[in-house]
Order: C-alpha cells, then sequence, then structure tokens
C-alpha cells in the first residue's frame, strides 16, 4: 500500500492553459476583463436586491444567492490564475490546492442545487398562485439557500479529502490552470477505478437528477401557461369571427420581410448550397472517407440541403419580387418538408452521437455493430421517423378552418405561425405540440449527453495522447452542430406562448434554415484532418489534370 513520503515536496505545479497559443496575454486580458465584470455586475445586483424592498420576495432572494455563488466561484479561481500567469510563478501549496478544490467544487454544487431549487419557486408561482406566499415563506427560502449550501459544502468535503488522500506521483504537475478534481487524479499513482465510479455516480446525482427535475417543472408551467392563455381568447376569437367564410384554397400572406439579416439570404443560400454539396462530394468521391461515420456525416449534408432549399428559395423569391403570397398547397408542402428535415436531422444527430459511442467505447467491434446495413437502417429511421411525424402535425395543422385575415407573421409557412389564424379552439394540439417536442427535442439530447457522459471517460482512461486528441476533435466537431441545432430548437419549441414573439421566432428559425446548414460543413471539414486531405487531394488531382490537358494541347 502507498504512503506518503513526507521528504517530497508538497507543492504543486499548474500547468495553465493552451501553452502552445501564440496569444495568450489577450487570452488572459480578455478573461480578466469578464472577471471584472462579473465580479461588478454580480455585486451590484446583491446590494440592489439587499436595498431595495420592492425586490424583497423569495424570487429575487434566490438570486441574490445564485449570484453571491457565482462571486464566490470566479473569485476562487480567477485571481490565482492571474497571478501565477504574470508572475511566472507557477507552483501551489498542498493546502491552496485542497482549499481551491473544495470552494470550487462547493459552489458548483450548490448553484446547480439552487437552479433547481429556483425552478420549483417559479413552478409554484405560475402553477399555484394562490398559495405562493404559504408555500415559499421567506423561512422556506432561507432552508433552499442552506439546503444548497450544505449539499455544495458535504459533497465537495468529501471529494476533496478523498482526491488530495491519494499518493501523488513525481512531477507533481497538474495538466490545468487551476486545482481540479479529474486533473489531479491524473497524477496519481494509485488505482482509482473505484473512486471514478464513484465520480459518475455523483455526477448523475448532481447533474442529470436536478436536469430531469427542471425540465419536468418547466414542462408543468408550460402546460399551465397553455391552459391559461388559449382557451379563452381562442373562444373568443371564434365567436368574433364565426361568420366568416372558410377559404379552403386561399392564398396565404406571409408578412415577414428578411431585410435585416446578418447576411443577404441569397448569400447565406448560396454558401450552405456550396458547402454541403462540396463535402457530400468529397465524401462520395474519395475512399478514405468511406466510413460509418462520413456516411452519415454526408446524410446530414443532404439533409442540411433540402432543407435551405425549402424555406429559402420562397423566402428570396418574396424578398426581391415583392410578392409575398403562397397558396394552400405550397404552404402545406413547405410545412411538410421543413418539418420532415428539421425532425429527420435531429434523429440523425442521436444515432451519430451513438456511432461516436461506439467508435471510442467499443473499438475493437466498431466495424462489426456499425455496419453498413446498420447504416442504412439508421438513415432511414431518420427519414422516416420524421416523415411520419411530420405528415401527422401538417395534416392536423391544415384541416382547421381559417379565420381571420389569411397573412401568417412569418417569413415562410410554420405551424404555430398558421395556427394563429384559426378560430376553433386548438388548446389540446398545443398541448400534443408540447409532448411531440418533449419526444423530438429533449428524449433525443438526453441521449446524446448520456453517450458523451461515457466517451470523456472512456477518452480519460486512455493512455496514448494522440487517441486522445483525435477522439475529442471528431466529438467536439458533433457537439458544436448538436449545440447549433438543438439550442434554437428548444427556444422555439420549448418557450411558454406568452413569451414568443414573431422577431425572435424568425430570428430562430432564420438561424436555422441558414446559419445552421452553412456552418455545419465548415465545422466538420476545417476540424477534420481527413475532409482536409481529401479535399487537398482533389484539388492537386484536378490542377494536374488541367496541366496535362494543357499540355497535351500545346503539342497538337
Amino acid at each position: 500500500m502507498w504512503t506518503r513520503n513526507e521528504t517530497e515536496p508538497a507543492d504543486f505545479t499548474l500547468l495553465g492553459f493552451f501553452p502552445e497559443f501564440r496569444y495568450i496575454t489577450a487570452i488572459v486580458s480578455i478573461i480578466l476583463l469578464i472577471y471584472t465584470a462579473a465580479i461588478t455586475g454580480n455585486t451590484l445586483l446583491i446590494f440592489l436586491i439587499w436595498l431595495d424592498s420592492r425586490l424583497h420576495t423569495p424570487m429575487y432572494f434566490l438570486l441574490s444567492q445564485l449570484s453571491l455563488m457565482d462571486l464566490t466561484l470566479t473569485s476562487s479561481i480567477v485571481p490565482k490564475m492571474a497571478a501565477n500567469f504574470f508572475s511566472g510563478w507557477q507552483s501551489i501549496s498542498f493546502l491552496a490546492c485542497g482549499t481551491q478544490i473544495f470552494f470550487s467544487l462547493t459552489v458548483a454544487i450548490a448553484e446547480c442545487i439552487l437552479i433547481t431549487l429556483m425552478c420549483f419557486d417559479r413552478y409554484v408561482a405560475i402553477c399555484n398562485p394562490l398559495r405562493y406566499s404559504l408555500i415559499i415563506s421567506p423561512s422556506v427560502c432561507l432552508q433552499m439557500a442552506a439546503i444548497s449550501w450544505a449539499g455544495g459544502a458535504l459533497t465537495s468535503l468529501g471529494h476533496t479529502a478523498f482526491t488530495l488522500h491519494f499518493h501523488i506521483c513525481n512531477p507533481r504537475e497538474i495538466p490545468h490552470f487551476f486545482c481540479e478534481v479529474m486533473a489531479v487524479l491524473r497524477i496519481v499513482c494509485e488505482d482509482i477505478s473505484a473512486y471514478e465510479k464513484a465520480v459518475v455516480v455523483t455526477s448523475i446525482l448532481v447533474l442529470l437528477l436536478p436536469l430531469s427535475l427542471i425540465l419536468s417543472s418547466y414542462i408543468l408551467i408550460f402546460l399551465t401557461v397553455l391552459r391559461m392563455n388559449s382557451p379563452e381568447v381562442r373562444a373568443g376569437g371564434f365567436d368574433e369571427h364565426h361568420h366568416l367564410p372558410r377559404l379552403d384554397f386561399a392564398v396565404y400572406k406571409l408578412l415577414s420581410h428578411v431585410d435585416r439579416l446578418p447576411l443577404p439570404p441569397e448569400d447565406g443560400l448560396i454558401a450552405a448550397v456550396m458547402g454541403n454539396a462540396v463535402l457530400i462530394l468529397l465524401i462520395w468521391l474519395d475512399t478514405r472517407l468511406h466510413s460509418p461515420m462520413y456516411f452519415l456525416l454526408s446524410q446530414l449534408s443532404l439533409i442540411d440541403l433540402a432543407l435551405i432549399s425549402t424555406t429559402v428559395p420562397k423566402m428570396v423569391s418574396n424578398f426581391f419580387s415583392g410578392k409575398r403570397t403562397i397558396s394552400q398547397v405550397g404552404c402545406g408542402t413547405q410545412i411538410f418538408f421543413s418539418l420532415t428535415l428539421g425532425i429527420a436531422e435531429c434523429l440523425l444527430l442521436t444515432l451519430m452521437s451513438y456511432d461516436r459511442y461506439v467508435a471510442i467505447c467499443n473499438p475493437l467491434r466498431y466495424s462489426v455493430i456499425m455496419s453498413h446495413n446498420t447504416c442504412k437502417k439508421i438513415v432511414i429511421v431518420s427519414w422516416a421517423g420524421g416523415a411520419i411525424t411530420s405528415l401527422g402535425h401538417t395534416a392536423y395543422a391544415m384541416h382547421f378552418p381559417i379565420c381571420r385575415p389569411r397573412e401568417i407573421p412569418h417569413f415562410l409557412c410554420e405551424v404555430m405561425a398558421l395556427l394563429k389564424l384559426t378560430c376553433e379552439d386548438i388548446s389540446a394540439y398545443v398541448k400534443s405540440v408540447v409532448v411531440s417536442s418533449f419526444l423530438v427535442v429533449l428524449i433525443p439530447l438526453g441521449l446524446i449527453l448520456a453517450s458523451y457522459t461515457f466517451i470523456f471517460f472512456a477518452v480519460f482512461h486512455m493512455n496514448s495522447p494522440e487517441g486522445k486528441n483525435k477522439a475529442l476533435a471528431t466529438c467536439s466537431s458533433h457537439l458544436c452542430v448538436v449545440s447549433l441545432y438543438f439550442g434554437p430548437a428548444i427556444l422555439v419549441y420549448m418557450r411558454p406562448e406568452s413569451s414568443k414573439t414573431p422577431k425572435l421566432n424568425q430570428s430562430l428559425f432564420m438561424f436555422n434554415a441558414i446559419l445552421t446548414p452553412m456552418l455545419n460543413p465548415l465545422i466538420y471539414s476545417l476540424r477534420n484532418k481527413d475532409v482536409i486531405a481529401a479535399l487537398k487531394s482533389i484539388i492537386i488531382s484536378r490542377c494536374s489534370l488541367q496541366k496535362t490537358k494543357s499540355h497535351l494541347g500545346y503539342y497538337t
């Protein structure tokens, strides 16, 4: 059994971050500016809540505790990091390292618990407002704050003590800019597999369990808000316009212009089409890219091509012609294809995370599990799942009678924008949209996060630095694409109707309709050496062919 050698040095050396980066001073300066802004903003918010009696409510009390945690977290990390960088003295004592681990873990876990309890506060305020002052009393607020701090401190104390009791190998160099549990464990000489399993269990309890509670609370909140707004308002609308005839084959008018985009729509269309088309051709032409990952990536590019071709050409045509009408058949077709492709992309991104999980966590059986037939099934499931789900929503949305002016406050036909024109009570259907959003967005996102949790632990156990870098490079590209897709999707479909504005919805749809398809091939090509090598190979071979032709023409 290992025992600590009392003669060995007690100090650690913090290696910092991006040691080979040329402009590290600029990054540190930016971090210090952000730190100053965080200190100023959170301090000001705490004082405002403390001084203004109008802010002496449970919500603002909990918000002040959140600001206090943010202050503590940044102050436990950034000052020491800046001092080490500017002084050139990268050492940190054993006691200071343990203190930094304890406070950073305490505050991070406490913040996670507090955010979950703040979600409960919002649930009571919206779903049970008459009993809000009784349920969320001052004593309950104090208990919430105490539970958050105590839960963080107790969990952190156990991890800190257990981490620092291991025997540390020389050199005592921590590959991080502060003392962090997993970074310290990388320089331990003992078998820590049992402790790593405890870290996984703790992570599930501290991260996934609160996240599931938060999502459950907000689903109940959204359903309450929908019940609050839809029946009376839409019933009133029906009474007001019941005498208007149903126009089955009328023309809709798209109200929104696109003249305030960050880039012209035709430029975004060209860039997205070219980027995805080039990526598909590269994967098809270069045999080095004939693998399951790149086959699925080609399908993702195909979906992006189809998605942008469904929405942007009509939008550009309306923009330049000034004629903003669209027929009912054209509107239904646009809804069907845009929903089909959006849901198919969601399913495909989820299954691509499974491909990465098998490649990294079970590499010896990768070719067996991710066979050619499996890849075909993944593609069929993605497209079929999107088409079937979209068909149901399109048929149901289009069967409602339209009794208001047939003006859609959007630049494309979108289900929720179209439903604002109906004169029937659609509260039941809106609930089904919430349920579909949960199934199509949150469950796949949960599966992706679970896959990457296993992937990161598998990468942590790798001994080869090259293997770690390659695994993280491919995973980071997929994670970037997942963030670009799921972020706007959650904001569009998982917010209450009362908080939605036409401008924000249009901006989010524009992000998914143009920017995401344009950025996806760039993310995968710029961060992937195989794709860059394939592109160089094709360019070189093309140039050689042109030279050969020119020489033959000269001699003839």
